[in-house]
């Protein structure tokens, strides 16, 4: 009987605050009433630039290793911007469910990626975060960004610990490319290679900067795939 009042008092208490507080858009503040959403339509068509406008396997001026099949992203990052905000707040303060979003809107970008082939088997790789930060995050936001994916797009998202993150790297911003190389060198191991089994692994992370985290994931994964990879990401720096 009390486990039954608790559940009715839930409901009830999450009724009223979608009452009191209505989910409102994370950048123009109107508020949303469709699947409390957290981004309205007209900012994610509008608000950005994309990343990507040519619809080609990489975005322009991306040099990829001869092992990364295509690399994609919704939209340039825009430093003191709308977009470094919300990935700031998809990190930091808890809005994992935004990451679920920014996914959905990523799937529909990775389908129309003209490298991508939807007879293939993919799974999705999103970047490991190191357990004493995800134990501080709470998430991680590149997993939440691959859940988004994977409901959009129907592609499976690999096993949490199928691939591990060895270093507990600080930010890489600021580094140059041989400074961010050295720091991420052997960060990652493969410890289920049974969960890629023959498959396609898309990496998904939040932000492609200079692509040497994503380079690295891919470079420890590759001895336990046969086939080329993708990588897509929300922003491009």
């Amino acid at each position: 009987m009390m486990v039954l009042a608790m559940k009715v008092f839930k409901i009830l208490a999450h009724g009223l605050n979608a009452v009191l507080f209505p989910p409102a858009c994370q950048c123009c503040g109107d508020v949303q009433v469709e699947d409390n959403r957290l981004l309205c339509p007209y900012c994610t068509e509008h608000l950005f630039e994309f990343a990507n406008p040519e619809r080609s396997d990489s975005c322009s001026e991306i040099i990829l290793p001869e092992y990364i099949a295509f690399q994609d992203a919704l939209w340039k990052y825009d430093k003191g911007g709308y977009l470094q905000d919300l990935l700031y707040k998809l990190k930091y303060h808890g809005m994992s469910t935004l990451g679920v979003q920014l996914g959905r809107l990523l799937g529909a970008q990775l389908l129309n990626n003209p490298a991508y082939h939807q007879q293939n088997e993919y799974i999705l790789l999103p970047v490991p975060l190191h357990p004493a930060r995800k134990r501080k995050r709470g998430y991680n936001q590149a997993r939440s960004i691959a859940t988004g994916i994977s409901g959009y797009a129907g592609i499976p998202v690999i096993h949490e610990r199928a691939v591990i993150r060895l270093k507990n790297t600080r930010s890489q911003t600021g580094y140059n490319l041989s400074k961010r190389i050295q720091n991420l060198k052997q960060a990652f191991r493969v410890d289920r290679p049974e969960a890629l089994n023959g498959r396609i692994p898309v990496i998904v992370d939040d932000v492609f900067t200079t692509g040497t985290t994503a380079f690295e994931l891919a470079a420890a994964v590759r001895p336990h795939t046969g086939h080329s990879m993708g990588i897509v990401t929300v922003a491009l720096a």
